[in-house]
């Protein structure tokens, strides 16, 4: 039973906030409850719905109804009698079909098909006002601290491992502010054209496109003729170039150390662009120092400190085979750059060199090559190597440029001679690759041929090594080329001493080396020349030739 006009009230107030859609859910399950547990309930909701029902019937008729939500509570129930009988009065006599059994009233039964509207919850409202000053927030940070315009984009990367944040990708714009490239090697290119190199740990801070802040490592940068002005900044010092190639370094003393490959630059003592100490210009192939107390003093011009351009798949491919010495040829001028930080061997341009960087070279092999014109041209490379117990090798790509049209095809092209140790390897018109091998005194020729020719204007990868044992053998693409070949009882400790290897022509300063009247400076492109101590296994060759490939 229902006790008292109260509870009617409090079941009307539920019934009128289930049909306009403000009931809360708990509100709703409390009335649900009500129906189900009582008859007395269950009439008085549908004598609440059958009122509604005559209320929009006559909607049209302008009847004057109190707004119910703008009354008190205890005002709900008498004035909806009011306006029922208010509304009996003047009501026209509808005739309403009886239907032959009435359904028991069980509306709260399908519960799945009701739709409830939750009403404005004070947490709603909260949410509302938090989202609101979060957005608020947000405005006035993007007021105060705009997005930042780029300045640069990544145009390579190998093995790059980025701090912090900073996840690039080749490709990715770069915006202006702090880059930290914790290892591994990355190339941007500023908005300007100014390229610079990266080799991790490095940090910088792009200020703009013609000015960045290094704070820790060291960067090579490439500022192409047209760029206009372009700074790199440090603690304590400012290098302003002038249409240059040039590296600058921080060590961890916090002095900075500037090293031109090309064109010209000024080192000036602090890092204020107008407010500065002495000043120092430098030309191609020299360096200068500014310590921390402002002091500017020469320092030895030392290129192969720094890496001028991203390895390639092929570089890294090298390095992991830790060569005594590598050359990618880069072109710094009349000087060959051992790029990499291996031990440097003194080397020289000797004659006609040029370089190459057209677009027939593979990038994942090599960026540039040296161009030989057959003219005597070479690379002269000072070793000093002395009775080595753990054999040699070297490996590197040729180009070579044949004269297939010459009747007389007895033509020998020498790509590398070595004194003593190395012997020499040429090529012939006809696409004969060959290895001669023969000790400081003349005697003990030895001769490998290649099993296949090879043809004029393709790269190949060529490998010799040499056992301690001295057995000798030649690759030709990851693969052996020819019969290995041994001279009996003897080792690579008797007459095994190298003092200079030429790459490019033939050596004529011997008694090992026996030029004939055909023979002749190699002509073409060779890149990636790398030395090696020991004797490189035949699946670390085909690994070497495989990284090109992948």
């Amino acid at each position: 039973m229902i006790e008292g006009r109260d509870t009617f009230k409090d079941i009307t107030e539920l019934v009128l906030a289930c049909l306009d859609g403000t009931i809360s859910s708990d509100e709703f399950a409390i009335l649900q409850a009500r129906i189900k547990t009582s008859k007395e309930v269950r009439r008085h909701y549908l004598e609440c719905l059958a009122l509604c029902i005559s209320l929009n019937r006559y909607e049209e008729e302008s009847i004057n109804l109190p707004v119910i939500q703008s009354l008190p509570k205890e005002e709900y129930y008498n004035d909806i009698l009011q306006a029922l009988a208010e509304n009996e009065k003047v009501a026209v006599a509808v005739d309403v079909e009886k239907t032959k059994k009435e359904p028991e009233p069980y509306f709260f039964e399908l519960e799945d098909e009701v739709v409830v509207q939750r009403r404005i919850s004070r947490l709603s409202v909260f949410a509302f006002m938090v989202s609101a000053a979060a957005m608020l927030c947000m405005a006035v940070l993007v007021w105060f601290n705009p997005v930042k315009p780029v300045v640069a984009v990544l145009t390579e990367s190998r093995n790059a491992v980025w701090a912090g944040s900073d996840a690039l990708i080749e490709g990715d714009d770069i915006r202006q502010g702090p880059l930290a490239l914790s290892s591994g090697y990355a190339g941007i290119t500023l908005t300007n054209g100014v390229e610079i190199v990266m080799h991790g740990p490095v940090t910088i801070d792009i200020e703009s496109e013609t000015q960045v802040f290094l704070s820790r490592g060291s960067i090579f940068s490439k500022v192409s003729k047209g760029a206009g002005e372009f700074l790199v900044r440090t603690a304590g010092a400012t290098v302003v170039d002038y249409g240059t190639e040039f590296a600058v370094e921080v060590d961890s003393s916090g002095s900075t150390a500037a090293h031109v490959f090309v064109g010209e630059v000024e080192l000036r003592a602090g890092a204020d662009i107008v407010k500065h100490g002495p000043v120092k210009r430098l030309l191609a192939k020299q360096a200068a120092a500014v310590d921390v107390a402002g002091t500017i003093t020469d320092v030895k011009f030392a290129p192969e400190q720094y890496v001028t351009s991203v390895p390639s798949k092929y570089d890294m491919a090298v390095l992991d085979s830790d060569p005594a010495a590598y050359w990618r040829f880069a072109n710094f001028g009349d000087f060959p750059v051992n790029e990499i930080n291996l031990t440097t061997y003194d080397a020289s341009y000797v004659g006609n060199i040029d370089f190459t960087d057209s677009s027939d070279l593979n990038r994942d092999i090599h960026s540039q090559a040296l161009k030989l014109d057959g003219q005597g041209g070479h690379v002269s490379v000072k070793i000093g190597w002395q009775n080595a117990n753990r054999g040699w090798s070297y490996s590197m790509w040729i180009r070579p440029e044949l004269l297939a049209d010459m009747q007389d095809r007895s033509n020998h092209y020498y790509i590398l001679v070595g004194e003593g140790r190395y012997g020499y390897l040429n090529v012939s018109d006809d696409g004969t690759l060959e290895h001669c091998y023969r000790y400081n005194d003349g005697t003990a020729d030895f001769r490998q041929v290649g099993k296949e020719n090879i043809v004029s204007g393709r790269w190949y990868h060529i490998a010799m090594t040499v056992d301690n044992d001295g057995t000798k053998r030649l690759y030709i693409n990851g693969t052996e080329a020819s019969e290995p070949i041994e001279k009996e009882n003897t080792s690579l400790g008797t007459g095994s001493s190298c003092k200079e290897i030429i790459i490019g022509t033939v050596f004529e300063e011997s008694p090992a080396f026996k030029k004939g009247p055909m023979d002749k400076p190699f002509k073409g492109d060779i890149s990636q020349v790398a030395l090696y101590g020991r004797t490189l296994s035949q699946k670390e060759i085909k690994k070497l030739y495989l990284s090109s490939r992948n």
